[in-house]
């Protein structure tokens, strides 16, 4: 939902630019360039934590016990993951 919410931010803040033209293909194309990177990124990310807390296998428990510790306890990290998180 968060990606939906940037992709339309994004498109209001192209919308509203009085340097490009809406519906131009350059226009478009640099959306579509920079929301997919956005994109890439989330779903890699969010893959990686898919398959860190699959199964049982003890050294993933211990990784992701070790990780969660560490961004539960030091604050700017935590807040690092919040603002990515709520899309900012």
């Amino acid at each position: 939902m968060n990606l939906g919410l940037k992709d339309a931010a994004y498109l209001i803040e192209l919308l509203s630019s009085d340097t490009k033209e809406f519906a131009s293909p350059r226009a478009l194309r640099d959306y579509e360039r920079t929301r997919k990177l956005d994109a890439q990124k989330h779903i890699a990310m969010m893959q990686g934590l898919k398959e860190l807390f699959e199964g049982a296998n003890p050294l993933k428990k211990l990784i992701r016990g070790v990780g969660l510790s560490l961004v539960d306890n030091l604050g700017p990290i935590k807040h690092l993951f919040a603002k990515e998180a709520i899309g900012k």
